[in-house]
């Protein structure tokens, strides 16, 4: 496969200097796995996450090492984010590429290895507005790392945000991040539809501007469980977007303002809000300069599990537990997962038995099939919604299935 050169890029390794130790995820597009460098200078207890793409003889499959290519060249290119000769310093909020290299017609990415996800941690614990102020805040100085470097990251979303072993976020997935200079307007649309811009999604052009809009949505997305907009296609997200938001009563005064800010549907408006985001009152009590360092401690250590306020008066007075209870995602996953056994087997057990071990499962799936007969093919369209990150969709989250 050809790469495209870069004096700035520093040479690729030898595939012996890593050895992968085990999968830690597969999609449409690749494979990532966790290993540990032998050599030269192996660190001991160190791990490396290693990314590759699929081979497929197809366009689809052209399309794929394209993106590949893509990240490598955003994430080793020394006048974007990585490189050996960038001058500017690297963000601790943007994934690195520690190393990369070819072998049987495959292009291998080796970056530092990360415990977790945004998208994990937030469906499977409670979280406070300490929690999500933390977040936030190192997803904003990565971004503008980012933005810095002229690119339009265009995926912005839970799962694209990692947590390093110290509990630090780091952006993530440049597959499909383009270049765009001060007064271009890319005119693409790529990504996940529900955490796109209207500018993108109409075609109009956008910019890093339509980042932000991303931002806004997962901050919705953090204080509230639930996307702010509902749509099974473009045409229907983009007429959600332009109803009135519909806060929950808990979401706090100047939580509403930072999202009305991020949602502004008018991309200049949105420009204007974002330039002095770091002031807003949302934010009260964040040392951004700390932030930027490092020395902010973070909430959650991923290696541990625990959370840093564990001991505090929140944990004390809280009366649910940070880990949350079986989430309506969980729960439609293990549904379809009965539904789809039954119809492929009739001589499998009834659903009551088979979700009984699951404490609510069995009254739901009782009820929601009286109440409707179309009930297993919803729910095994909402399975592959829900578990695929490029076709996240908001079609079953009515009031009855919230947390």
């Amino acid at each position: 496969m050809h790469i495209p050169y870069d004096p700035s890029r520093q040479d690729a390794c030898d595939p012996s200097d890593y050895q992968k130790t085990e999968n830690i995820g597969a999609g449409s597009y690749g494979t990532v796995h966790k290993a540990v460098r032998t050599r030269p200078s192996a660190e001991p207890g160190k791990y490396y996450a290693i990314k590759t793409h699929k081979n497929i003889s197809s366009y689809a499959g052209d399309q794929i090492r394209f993106r590949f290519i893509n990240e490598l060249l955003m994430l080793s290119s020394g006048a974007l984010l990585g490189g050996r000769k960038n001058s500017r310093p690297q963000s601790p909020f943007v994934v690195q590429m520690e190393d990369w290299y070819q072998e049987d017609g495959k292009v291998y990415i080796v970056m530092d290895y990360c415990p977790t996800d945004l998208h994990t941690v937030m469906n499977k614990f409670l979280l406070n507005k300490s929690d999500i102020q933390f977040y936030l805040a190192q997803i904003i100085l990565g971004l503008e790392s980012v933005h810095a470097s002229k690119i339009v990251h265009n995926d912005l979303k839970p799962e694209n945000i990692l947590i390093d072993s110290n509990g630090n976020v780091k952006i993530t997935d440049f597959g499909i991040s383009e270049l765009c200079q001060d007064g271009e307007k890319k005119r693409g649309q790529y990504g996940t539809q529900i955490y796109m811009a209207p500018e993108t999604l109409t075609f109009r052009g956008h910019d890093q501007t339509a980042d932000y809009f991303s931002l806004g949505v997962m901050l919705f997305e953090l204080l509230q469980n639930e996307l702010p907009f509902k749509g099974r296609n473009t045409a229907e997200i983009i007429k959600s977007q332009k109803k009135k938001l519909k806060f929950a009563d808990h979401v706090s005064p100047d939580a509403k303002d930072l999202i009305k800010g991020l949602l502004l549907r008018s991309s200049h408006k949105r420009a204007q809000f974002v330039k002095n985001i770091k002031l807003h009152p949302f934010f009260e009590g964040i040392n951004w300069e700390k932030m930027a360092t490092g020395q902010m401690e973070a909430p959650f250590d991923p290696i541990s599990g625990s959370w840093s306020d564990e001991n505090s008066d929140f944990a004390a007075a809280n009366q649910h537990p940070r880990k949350r209870s079986l989430c309506k995602r969980e729960m439609f996953t293990r549904l379809a997962t009965v539904f789809k056994k039954k119809k492929s087997d009739s001589r499998s057990p009834p659903v009551s038995s088979v979700s009984s071990p699951q404490v609510g499962v069995k009254s739901m799936t009782g009820k929601m099939a009286r109440k409707n007969p179309l009930t297993s093919r919803l729910l095994y369209r909402s399975l592959n919604r829900f578990s695929s990150a490029s076709s996240r969709s908001t079609e079953c989250t009515d009031q009855s299935l919230r947390l």
